[in-house]
Parts: C-alpha cells; structure tokens; sequence
C-alpha cells in the first residue's frame, strides 16, 4: 500500500517529499528490535531509486508546479461540494417526538472524510482532521502525514538539489490564490453546514413535550443552563378579583395566546452561573450578603446585569438567550394550572421560600439551593418564593392595554416575585 501510494504521488509529480522520508524511515529503524522494519525500508528505497530513474521528472517545471496547484484547488473544492451537500432539509419531525441523543459521526462517515483530504498538500487540513477525530483510527496516519509535510518544508532546498536534482516549487501568485479561494468556499460550506444543523436541533427541540431539557455547550467549555421546553398554548393572564392577597396591578384578567414554544431556566440562575459569566466577561461579582454562593440563585444584580448574561450565553452557544416576557413568565410558573399556586390556594413553608406576610418574620431569613422544594409540573423550581426575577417588559399599573401575544410590553423591566 506505501508503495502503491508513493507511485501514486509520484504520477502526479510532487514524489520528492516522500523520497526523502523513506531515507529518514531506514535512518530511524536501523539497529537491534527492527531487522524486519529495516529490511522492508530498504527494499522500500530500492524500488523508490528505480522508479526514479526511469521517472524522470522535473519539479521545478511550470507545468509540474501548476498540476500540483492544481491538485490542491481539486480537492478542496471536493471537500467544500461534499459539506455542501450534506446541508440537506431536515425529515419530517414526528409531533411531540424527543429528539434523539446527539451522536458523532460514525467510522464510516470518518474514513469518507479521510478519503477526500489525505492526498492533501497543506499541514493545516490533517491539523484540523486530528482536532475533529483525536480518536479515529485515520488520526494516526493524519499525523504521519502532517510530520511528512512538515519535515519536508524544514529542508534545505537548494543543498538537497544538489545531491538530489530536486528542489522547491517556486511561487505562483494566481494559483496560490485560487487555493485560497477554494479554502474559503471550504470554510463558508463548511459553516453553512454547522448552522444547519443547529436548526435541526432546535426544531427537533421545539417539537419536544413540554419539560424536555436540554444544554447548550459553551465556546469557553463546559455547558450552559439547564433549559426545559414550555410548549405553546393559551392562558388567563393576572388574578381575578376575589382571590385573597391580590395586588391591584394582577388585573385586569386577560387571555394570552403563546403561539411558539420557547425555552426557560429549570432553576433560577445561580451564583455559580452568574460567577462564571463575570470572570469570563470582567464584570463584578454581587455580593452574597453572607447567604452563600454555589447553587443558591445569584442575588444583587440588575437589570443590565441580567441582560449582559443573556447576552453572553448568546455569544457562547451560538443560540438567542433573552430575558422572558412577564406573559411567558407568568404562562410557565402555572403551567397548566389556574390556580394562586400551581398546587392549589394555600401555600405553607413547606412549599416555598418566603416571608409570610410579606413582613420578614417566621421566614427562613435567607435564600435556599435552587433545588429546594418541589418543581411545577413543566418541571420548573422555584416559580414562587425565594428571589424575585426580571422580565423583559416595561413595570406598568395593570394590565390594561397589555399585549395578547405574549410578547414583552415596553423596553425597561419588570420584577416578578418567584
């Protein structure tokens, strides 16, 4: 097969690369523990000078260099056709189906790719295939490639022309640039096809039953928060009239109609997520007021604040992070439920985190891990007690002339209890 290859290499006139590495094969394989090495090497380096010889071949020839160019721009454009055309539209997604789990590509699909790069001339291609596949069988030879390469364009060309009659390929400024156009249309393929197949998944998402979750992975590392889909649907926005303890600004009731699913935190954002994002973003740290930090929800933080987080997680993951609606807040807290609170009418401490009668007193005093007391039945924690959270919309007095779309109404915020 290295011979094969060679032979190969050498028809398409740039062998001198390889020629020199089974020198430096025989070089390293000599001695005690690889007899048998040494003797194919030799063998290998016999036929290689006789091939030679009967192979004459001028490398420094415009028409040998323009071929090798050529060859170059070929396989690019190869690839860059075989990205294209995996961005195909998605099949038909089957209503309320999970999505399946995400998969890698499978050996097949790897050596198919293998396939279209390994006669490449260019030691970046086999870096990128060895950073997408560390694993793959084909990483090893990825390498072997990269060092050949690598170790060829270290040589001293105008002395190895003089014992070996061959030397570098001079410059071509319009071949060179047609490379780099192919690499390009490469890259822009290649980047057509990843945000294909982020659409997938979000569609695949979107058509989850409600309280499915998922996580985006982060740029720097590591995931994001836990989201959990809230389906679409309709609902009686704001309190009615005769329930105990309602505020002015509950009122007046009005439907909603949420005509796409969205996502939503399954907890609260926790200092460990806000504290994550500061450092990465070189922004102060709230302070804790001696509660703790951890899994507890970050507290002492703005409107601004809250939105620069939005605002990264978008960066990082590549999707759109935002702010809810007080509608789509208010939707997921009583997902389903009509009720005061999802569970019923009353509430105990038992059930939530908060200060009965508003006044501080027979509380917990402090707030509690995100995880504490029972989810709602879209899965989320916390939608009542514990910290208040931000919206999107504008604070208004009531509800008159609210949207009925779901969407946020105004461009500052509003607070919503937990």
């Amino acid at each position: 097969l290295v011979v094969a290859e060679i032979e190969a290499i050498h028809q398409a006139s740039v062998p001198t690369q390889f020629y020199d590495i089974s020198r430096e094969s025989l070089a390293d394989h000599e001695g005690p523990g690889h007899e048998g090495w040494a003797r194919v090497l030799q063998a290998l380096a016999t036929r290689l000078d006789a091939w030679a010889d009967a192979h004459p071949v001028d490398p420094e020839s415009p028409a040998t260099i323009e071929k090798a160019a050529q060859l170059r721009a070929a396989a690019l454009e190869e690839k860059r056709l075989a990205a294209e055309a995996r961005v195909r539209p998605p099949p038909p997604t089957a209503p309320h189906a999970a999505p399946s789990s995400p998969t890698g590509p499978t050996p097949d699909q790897i050596a198919a790719r293998w396939a279209r790069i390994e006669t490449s001339l260019d030691p970046r291609v086999y870096t990128h295939f060895i950073d997408q596949f560390p694993t793959a069988v084909e990483a090893f030879d990825a390498k072997l490639h990269r060092t050949h390469l690598e170790d060829w364009a270290a040589v001293d060309h105008t002395s190895l022309k003089a014992v070996t009659g061959f030397a570098a390929a001079p410059s071509f400024p319009a071949l060179e640039a047609k490379v780099a156009a192919a690499q390009a249309d490469l890259e822009a393929a290649e980047e057509a096809e990843r945000l294909e197949a982020k659409r997938r998944r979000a569609a695949a998402l979107f058509a989850s039953p409600a309280g499915t979750a998922f996580r985006d992975p982060l740029a720097s590392g590591g995931d994001g928060p836990e989201m959990l889909i809230i389906p679409a649907g309709s609902f009686t926005m704001g309190s009615p009239l005769d329930e105990p303890g309602r505020y002015d600004w509950e009122g007046p009731q009005h439907q909603v109609r949420i005509a796409r699913p969205f996502a939503l935190g399954k907890y609260a954002v926790t200092f460990d997520d806000y504290d994550r994002y500061a450092a990465a973003a070189g922004v102060d740290k709230p302070e804790d007021e001696g509660w703790g930090r951890g899994r507890r929800p970050v507290i002492n933080v703005t409107h601004m604040d809250a939105d620069g987080y939005c605002r990264w997680l978008s960066e990082q993951t590549g999707a759109p992070y935002r702010l809810p609606s007080e509608a789509e807040w208010e939707y997921a807290c009583r997902a389903g439920t009509t009720t005061p609170y999802w569970w019923g009418r009353q509430i105990t401490l038992d059930q939530a985190n908060y200060s009965p009668a508003g006044r501080g007193k027979d509380g917990r005093g402090k707030t509690e891990p995100v995880e504490a007391f029972e989810p709602n039945p879209w899965g989320l924690h916390q939608m009542h007690g514990n910290v208040w959270e931000w919206c999107a919309d504008h604070w208004h007095d009531s509800y008159r002339g609210a949207p009925t779309d779901g969407s946020a109404w105004g461009a500052l915020a509003a607070l919503r209890p937990g």
